[in-house]
């Protein structure tokens, strides 16, 4: 990696843990560590680590004195310090101090619960050098135990604490004393003669006892933990795939994205030792218990989809054993269900459909048949339940989202939401989506060629008559009057607007008489004075479009109340409202009925374009009304919702969602809408940059406004989408010697990118690739190209 300079603004995110695919240890014991480069009067950078909030902190920093001052703290002035070397388990840090000293600090997670490293000190000038060098532990625990103090066992100084069921030892090389003022550390003194160097190795073991913690720290300080730190990193390097854009902070965050999406590796129990993908990796996060399923995960398909875009092709075997693990996952009926769960009084609901284009995906960077074979019959099963048992001979009847929360968006769904004040409670299992009918025709389209792939004639023709009928289906969401795919009715087949809107004070019965244009579901809004649950009634009374008498009579099992409001919607389509009666409210309490309005779109109504089920026409209408670059609306990216024929409500925070801004700028580039692809992005990798700048990690959403983050930090769903980047330059990576380039790079610098030996160079339509054999490869055209290294140099002719 290029150093990256402490003082500058430079984006950060940089978790520390031992990776389980080098590493082998139970779940229960991990512990996960973050470099703070945020200097204060005592240190210039510290890691820090709760174990999993075991511990209220635990902080571990060098120092260097001279002449009893410190040569490390408040020392901007003469003092340079850069990160050299990041990897999921192994950081380097670098100094030169007033130009006389060399100071590199280096740290491995060899094992879960131990750090070890060394420090090297260089003597620049020609003189003896004379100062003590200092590895601080500060301990504070967290319910039972003591700081860290010094204490010498046998005839070694060691650093020791104790918090919950964590006893931390830290030792040190060369014979160090043990300090308590200013802060506990080991202490030794050295002189370094003019040109020589000092390394001196330390350890910090963190086990269930004092003597087991100093028995691993001496065995790992002993031990060949410096051939297994530059395996690592020999692996990391040849795997990473560095991209030179012009711009240094877009470099650090496509760098730091692939690092940080390996540290959602985590040991589980798994028979076979298989690392899992797990959701939350942090300091302050909790190893998931040794009893915990090894077939369990709680990372989503959507999250997966998002990984493989920054992991592809460089870790398929990652991918592909996430792969499993979903469809170790699958019940009886063939259903996905979804672990992502906030409580367990939800009914299960489906994962996206997502998996078949995962595995068209793995499938084109790793060309495993016998992959294929296997999974298919299960990608098939899982297609088959979200469509109707008549699906094959009448042609697909559109299914609907069980729960908002399968699509991950924050407060985009704000009119199928009932937690928040803001919420509508619509029952979106009662609306058809244009997203999830996409993701079936996605599914379709990849099932139709992994069926091409295995030569399985009868499935191909199956998936190739579905994905015309789903193609088909999805043209009917399109409502030339709104310039939009919009949510329909599941049973009336219409996207009503506001016919009916009624608010009131709270009465026994209502007679309004209402006849309505077309029928519609109604919706009607509970509110208590107190945010007390009532034990009510309501019923609705009305007729059918035939006439026929309706009555929908709802009482206290039907209500659910959350936060003093509940939200109660008619399982009939109405003609006319004749009356409501509502019992069992207070006096001060108010209502609103209205009708079910699916006006209101999303970004994920905008999933036909990347699922190519899109026409010019209504590329052009959303690319003017919705997307087009210049209006300051999507100045941090593609927002979740937007004000459609009425006013977004008051109080909802408009967020831009990574993953979802880079399904749609994906689709765009299909599409060939390179240059307002290319706008959108930069617009959101700032945003993007502004969360590592300032916040340090990579989050799943931005509030619009004030571009500050939301969601879990360090978060899969919003790494930075190198591969997006790629994509809008033209450019696809299959393996070292297989690329694809296609068209012109919109971006005014050139594109590097440097993988496995693989170098090119991309600038417009230029392209020149040197392959890890030496052969070249330059050219200067827009057409699409495969090129591998058997392809001669157009150049050259």
């Amino acid at each position: 990696m290029d150093p990256l300079d402490f003082d500058s603004p430079a984006p950060k995110c940089f978790i520390l843990a031992a990776d389980p695919q080098f590493s082998d240890f139970a779940p229960e014991n991990d512990q996960v560590w973050e470099l703070d480069l945020e200097p204060n009067n005592i240190y210039p950078f510290q890691i820090h680590t709760t174990y999993g909030l075991q511990a209220s902190s635990m902080r571990v920093f060098p120092n260097l004195i001279r002449n009893k001052q410190s040569l490390l703290a408040n020392g901007k002035d003469r003092l340079k310090i850069q990160l050299t070397q990041y990897f999921p388990a192994l950081l380097s840090i670098n100094a030169i101090i007033v130009d006389s000293i060399d100071f590199k600090f280096t740290i491995f997670a060899v094992e879960p619960d131990v750090l070890v490293g060394e420090v090297v000190i260089g003597n620049r000038t020609e003189e003896p050098l004379d100062l003590n060098l200092e590895l601080a532990a500060i301990l504070t625990p967290l319910g039972t135990g003591f700081p860290t103090r010094p204490e010498k066992k046998s005839n070694q100084h060691i650093l020791s604490g104790h918090s919950a069921d964590y006893w931390p030892v830290l030792i040190m090389s060369g014979g160090p004393s043990g300090i308590s003022n200013p802060y506990p550390a080991l202490s030794l003194p050295l002189n370094i003669l003019g040109g020589s160097t000092a390394r001196i190795s330390w350890s910090l073991a963190t086990k269930h006892s004092q003597s087991a913690s100093l028995a691993k720290a001496q065995a790992i300080l002993n031990s060949n933990w410096r051939e297994q730190a530059a395996k690592q990193r020999m692996h990391y390097e040849s795997k990473t795939i560095r991209i030179r854009t012009g711009n240094p902070d877009w470099d650090a965050a496509f760098l730091l994205a692939q690092t940080c999406a390996l540290s959602h590796l985590a040991p589980i129990s798994d028979p076979e030792g298989k690392p899992h993908l797990q959701r939350m990796r942090l300091p302050d996060d909790t190893p998931p218990p040794s009893s915990r399923p090894p077939k369990s995960s709680d990372i989503t398909t959507l999250e997966t989809y998002h990984l493989a875009q920054v992991l592809l092709p460089s870790y398929p075997e990652i991918i592909k054993n996430q792969i499993l693990t979903f469809l170790n996952l699958l019940v009886d009926d063939g259903s996905l269900n979804c672990t992502l769960q906030t409580s367990p009084f939800l009914k299960a609901f489906k994962e996206p459909p997502l998996l078949a284009k995962l595995c068209l995906d793995y499938f084109d960077s790793h060309d495993d048949k016998d992959f294929l074979a296997e999974t298919f019959p299960d990608l098939c099963r899982i297609f088959n339940t979200w469509l109707p048992p008549s699906a094959e001979t009448d042609g697909p009847i559109l299914p609907t989202w069980q729960n908002p929360q399968q699509l991950q968006i924050e407060s985009g769904l704000f009119t199928f939401d009932s937690w928040d004040d803001w919420g509508r409670g619509i029952d979106i299992q009662r609306v058809i989506s244009p997203s999830l009918a996409v993701m079936l025709l996605s599914e379709a389209k990849a099932l139709k060629e992994l069926s091409r792939v295995l030569e399985d004639d009868r499935q191909h023709q199956k998936f190739r008559h579905l994905t015309a009928e789903l193609a088909e289906s999805i043209q009917k969401l399109w409502f030339e009057s709104r310039g939009a795919f919009c949510y329909q009715d599941l049973e009336s087949g219409q996207s009503p607007d506001r016919e009916f809107y009624y608010p009131s004070p709270y009465q026994e019965k209502f007679e309004f008489n209402k006849t309505f244009f077309t029928p519609q579901r109604l919706l009607c809004h509970l509110f208590s004075n107190d945010e007390k649950t009532r034990a009510g009634r309501v019923t609705f009374q009305g007729t059918d479009q035939d006439g026929n008498l309706v009555i929908e009579d709802f009482c206290g099992r039907d209500m659910h109340w959350i936060l003093g409001r509940t939200h109660i919607m008619t399982d009939h389509l109405f003609q006319t409202l004749e009356s409501l009666s509502i019992e069992g409210l207070s006096s001060d309490d108010h209502i609103l009925v209205e009708n079910v309005d699916l006006q209101q779109t999303d970004i994920s109504c905008l999933l036909p374009i990347w699922g190519g089920a899109i026409n010019e026409e209504q590329l052009g209408v959303l690319l003017q009304k919705i997307l087009n670059p210049q209006d300051p609306g999507l100045s941090a990216g593609i927002p979740e919702t937007w004000s459609s024929h009425s006013n977004l409500p008051a109080s909802l925070p408009i967020y831009v969602n990574v993953l979802w801004n880079s399904l749609i700028l994906d689709g765009l580039v299909r599409e060939g809408c390179i240059s307002e692809a290319k706008e959108i992005f930069s617009s959101l990798m700032e945003t993007i940059v502004s969360g590592l700048k300032n916040h340090s990690g990579f989050f799943p959403y931005y509030e619009r406004e004030k571009n500050l983050p939301a969601g879990g930090r360090n978060a899969i769903a919003g790494l930075a989408p190198l591969h997006l980047f790629l994509k809008i330059s033209g450019i696809k990576l299959f393996n070292p010697n297989k690329v694809a380039v296609w068209g012109s790079s919109p971006f005014p610098e050139p594109v590097e990118v440097h993988w496995q030996g693989l170098s090119l160079h991309r600038q417009g339509s230029h392209t020149r690739i040197t392959f890890p054999n030496g052969a070249i490869y330059d050219s200067d055209t827009e057409e699409p190209k495969i090129i591998t290294p058997e392809m001669p140099s157009e150049a050259a002719l």
